[in-house]
C-alpha cells in the first residue's frame, strides 16, 4: 500500500515530527512504500491509498490519498484540535479522544532507538530538564543541588537517546516521557509552556494506576496540575528509586510501541481485513 505521512513542519525536532518520521519508519517495516510530506516541500506524485495527516495539512493531503486518517494531538493549542476534511479522526490520548469523540491511537516510540544502553544510577546525579520552551526553574535547581544532583538542560536539537541514557532522572512532557521511559529512566512529568504556564504531575513511579491517569492526558502536567515550589521539588527528586528501568521500559512496550501504533491506524482503514495480508 502506498501511504503519505505529513505533518505542518519536519524540519526540526518537535514532537509531532518525530512521531510523523517513527510512523513512516513503522510502517515501511511493515512493508508498505511511505512518503514524508509538511508545507513548502514539492507536491507528492501520484496517489496513495491512505495519507495520516497531522496539524493543518488535512486540506493538502486529502486530494492525494483515497483515505485520510488525521491526528489529533491536543486540546488547548489551535494546531493541535482537529481540522475538517478527513473521513476518520484519532487522538493521541483519552482526553482528547473524549473530547472529540474519536478512538484513541497513542503515540508510539521506536523501542529499538530508544532503548536502556545504561543503567541509571543508585541515586539521581544528573537530572535531565528537557524543553524548548522554558530553561530549569529555579525551583528545580536549588531542590536538585540541596540533594547533591547536577541538572542538565536538554534541548530537541541533541541526540535524545544518547542524551536520555546519559542522565539518572527526567523532567519533561509528552513524547518526552515516553522515550525517557523507553531507556528506563523515571520521570518527572513537568513543563512551562507559554499556553498553561508552568505544571506538573510530578513523579511519575511505577503505580500502574497513575501512570495511567497520567498517560490519558498524554504526560501533559494537566492530572495533577500542580505548580511546583522549592520544596515540592524535593519531594518528587526524593521519591527516586533505582532499579525499576526494567517497568518503564515494558510500560512503553505495552503502551507505545510504534509497530503496534502503526497496526492501529491501518485496522481503521474500510478495507482494513485486506491490508492486515
Amino acid at each position: 500500500m502506498k501511504i503519505l505521512v505529513t505533518n505542518w513542519s519536519l524540519s526540526g525536532r518537535t514532537g509531532s515530527e518525530n512521531y510523523a518520521r517513527a510512523l513512516a519508519g513503522a510502517l515501511r517495516g511493515l512493508g508498505h512504500t511511505v512518503d514524508l510530506w509538511a508545507p513548502g516541500d514539492n507536491p507528492p506524485t501520484g496517489r496513495y491509498d491512505l495519507a495520516l495527516t497531522s496539524q493543518r495539512t488535512v486540506e493538502a493531503a486529502k486530494d492525494w490519498a483515497d483515505y485520510t486518517i488525521h491526528t489529533v494531538h491536543g486540546t488547548v493549542v489551535p494546531d493541535e484540535k482537529p481540522f475538517a476534511g478527513a473521513d476518520r479522526y484519532v487522538g493521541v490520548s483519552s482526553e482528547v479522544a473524549g473530547k472529540y469523540g474519536c478512538p484513541v491511537i497513542r503515540q508510539g516510540v521506536d523501542l529499538s532507538v530508544f532503548r536502556n544502553v545504561r543503567p541509571p544510577s543508585t541515586e539521581p546525579m544528573l537530572i535531565g530538564y528537557v524543553s524548548d520552551y522554558s530553561e530549569p526553574p529555579e525551583g528545580l535547581l536549588d531542590a536538585a543541588e540541596a540533594c547533591g544532583s547536577l541538572v542538565k538542560h536538554i534541548t530537541g536539537e541533541d541526540d535524545m537517546p544518547s542524551m536520555y541514557n546519559a542522565v539518572d532522572l527526567v523532567v519533561g512532557v509528552g513524547r518526552t516521557a515516553i522515550e525517557a521511559m523507553a531507556c528506563g529512566r523515571p520521570v518527572i512529568v513537568y513543563d512551562n509552556r507559554h499556553y498553561q504556564g508552568p505544571m506538573g504531575d510530578g513523579y511519575l513511579g511505577t503505580k500502574e494506576d497513575y501512570a495511567a491517569k497520567v498517560m490519558g492526558r498524554n504526560y501533559s502536567g494537566r492530572t495533577a496540575r500542580i505548580n511546583p515550589t522549592t520544596e515540592t521539588w524535593a519531594r518528587w527528586i526524593d521519591k527516586y528509586r533505582w532499579g525499576y528501568d526494567n517497568w518503564y521500559r515494558s510500560w512503553v512496550a505495552d503502551h507505545h510501541d510504534i509497530r503496534k501504533t502503526a497496526a492501529e491506524y491501518l485496522s481503521l482503514m474500510p478495507n482494513a481485513s485486506e491490508v492486515a495480508k
